[in-house]
């Protein structure tokens, strides 16, 4: 298990073997996990890694740029992208290559993406083609 110290305590990061069926579509399934108070916010850094990421918060808040939904994907981003969370927050997550999107579906793939500097929803973006990289 990694461990990240905060200001407020300690955010626990785990990644959790991934059964073997779904080890060609599936890079990792990790739990992240904080043991602050609801109202400290600590900034995290997503960097691109190529990966779609299936992410359920499970306990506290996340925003980035507006409060997220409970259960969001990821990962398009070609550049790092900094997001807030609660001291509380509790995550899972599903990692996936980038080579599988086929495996999942036939048609194009929508995520989300960061909302505009006017403060808008997030928009969704479709895209045709490789999921990522």
């Amino acid at each position: 298990m990694n461990r990240h110290d905060m200001e407020y305590g300690t955010m626990r990061y785990a990644e959790q073997p991934v059964p073997e069926d779904y080890g060609a579509l599936v890079a990792a399934i990790w739990t992240k996990a904080g043991d602050g108070a609801p109202n400290d916010w600590v900034e995290q850094d997503a960097t691109p890694d190529g990966c779609v990421e299936v992410i359920h918060r499970l306990h506290g808040r996340s925003i980035w740029g507006e409060e997220q939904p409970t259960l969001f994907a990821t990962g398009l981003n070609l550049t790092p992208v900094r997001f807030r969370i609660s001291g509380d927050a509790m995550f899972v997550g599903v990692r996936l290559w980038p080579w599988r999107e086929s495996r999942i579906s036939s048609g194009p793939a929508a995520v989300p993406i960061a909302p505009s500097s006017a403060g808008s929803k997030a928009a969704l973006v479709s895209r045709q083609g490789a999921i990522c990289g």
